[in-house]
């Protein structure tokens, strides 16, 4: 009879710790999803484009934790603007994942201006493309080669080849038309911008002089006004217009356009 008791009560026991192991199994794996949040997720917002304050903030409400991977410089999207996000945007995460995200440097990094002269107009496109440059705008200045660039210009001044420049800069170019020796009409200068009046000497056919005096590199050329040129644009009578080779370098007298305030 006691041999009984005794085997009655272990197999009690084992049971019970059968039970009791298969509850807490059960238990756990009812409460793991609330343990590891495995049940809560969440879609990555698109958030390329937006200032990086902004796209953090966004993304940090919405329970990500953010890191900047790296930072690239593309003229396609703003300063300090969230280029790329890595989960992808639209995929599917758990709350709480690490975002990566690549962010616009505010300042576009200085590559060096190729040399374009005396190279045909296609092969100066592809110079630029390499060097990542763009194309501005194409003036003609009479030249016996047509289709050669003459001269290479960055916001209206001649850029010496191996100059640091900004990338993405836009790249006027000069080119010789093909002709030669004939006689063009000297345009009025005086009132307009330096920016303007250079791009009106390049178009017409002549050649950029002297700036007089010398100004700070930092001011804009529209906020310098031409208030006289070398060459008048009339004869003595006033009323007939002074003609003279293509090509002739025209200086021309500036001064700083003052504040309306």
């Amino acid at each position: 009879m006691h041999l009984k008791k005794i085997f009655y009560k272990f197999w009690f026991h084992v049971v019970l710790v059968v039970m009791v192991s298969i509850l807490l199994v059960i238990i756990f794996f009812a409460t793991l999803p609330l343990i590891t949040k495995s049940h809560s997720f969440i879609r990555v917002p698109n958030v390329v484009g937006v200032n990086t304050e902004v796209a953090t903030s966004m993304l940090t409400s919405m329970g990500f934790d953010v890191q900047v991977l790296d930072s690239i410089y593309d003229p396609k999207y703003p300063k300090l603007g969230v280029v790329q996000i890595y989960p992808a945007p639209g995929s599917l995460v758990k709350v709480g994942r690490i975002v990566n995200i690549t962010i616009n440097k505010p300042v576009p990094p200085m590559v060096n201006m190729p040399n374009l002269k005396s190279s045909i107009y296609k092969t100066a496109i592809l110079l630029l493309h390499n060097a990542n440059l763009n194309l501005g705008d194409t003036f003609y200045r009479d030249g016996d080669s047509k289709n050669i660039v003459l001269d290479q210009i960055i916001n209206g001044q001649s850029v010496l080849s191996g100059s640091p420049v900004p990338l993405g800069s836009k790249v006027d170019l000069v080119l010789g038309s093909g002709r030669k020796g004939r006689l063009i009409g000297i345009p009025q200068l005086v009132g307009l911008s330096l920016y303007d009046a250079l791009n009106l000497i390049r178009q017409n056919g002549f050649n950029v002089g002297s700036i007089i005096p010398l100004l700070n590199n930092d001011i804009s050329l529209k906020n310098i006004i031409v208030t006289g040129q070398s060459e008048s644009p009339f004869l003595s009578d006033n009323k007939t217009v002074n003609m003279a080779p293509a090509g002739t370098p025209i200086d021309v007298y500036v001064s700083v356009k003052k504040s309306d305030n």
